[in-house]
């Protein structure tokens, strides 16, 4: 947590590897099946080139307008050809305090409603999970939010992702505005 507060924190200087897969998964070793990468900050310099594709641009939002900590992001696999089970895209954040959790919460679940209603016909809905964290010996509270797929195929997952993908991200520059 300190590294993303601090900019001139060690961590965001620490020599990090990453590696991408045929498939799009950039993790620490460049092997399918490797779900883990480095946590970086967003003052380390490979953050952005941290991210995939399919959901750098929902984790830059979250990251750059709200100033939330992500500790998890992934744009979601299918891996057709392999015998790896496919992956639902999602973003993991991490709260600084209670009342930084109740705003995410607020805002997601606002944003989850909204888009879910819009998009009631497919079967990609949006999922917001509040659960536990344990890393370096500390449990954390941390809050995910999950493209999820119902009763449809992957490959129809993946044709109707983008479709609720983008109204997300509409309706959270929606909800930036009615802040303002």
């Amino acid at each position: 947590m300190q590294s993303w507060d601090d900019p001139s924190h060690a961590e965001n200087r620490d020599a990090v590897n990453l590696y991408m897969t045929g498939f799009g998964n950039i993790n620490s070793t460049g092997e399918l099946g490797n779900y883990h990468g480095h946590a970086v900050s967003k003052w380390h310099p490979l953050f952005e080139k941290s991210l995939e594709s399919g959901i750098k641009e929902l984790t830059l939002l979250l990251v750059n307008r709200f100033g939330w900590i992500t500790y998890t992001s992934c744009e979601g696999h299918w891996y057709q050809g392999v015998s790896l089970h496919p992956v639902e895209r999602h973003v993991g954040l991490l709260p600084r305090s209670t009342t930084e959790a109740h705003s995410i919460e607020s805002l997601l679940n606002r944003v989850k409603i909204r888009v879910n209603r819009r998009y009631w016909w497919t079967m990609v809905y949006l999922e917001v999970l509040v659960h536990t964290l344990e890393s370096d010996g500390k449990i954390y509270r941390v809050i995910d939010l999950f493209f999820r797929r119902r009763f449809i195929p992957w490959k129809f997952y993946f044709g109707l992702l983008s479709r609720v993908y983008i109204a997300s991200l509409q309706e959270l520059e929606r909800s930036i505005l009615e802040e303002e």
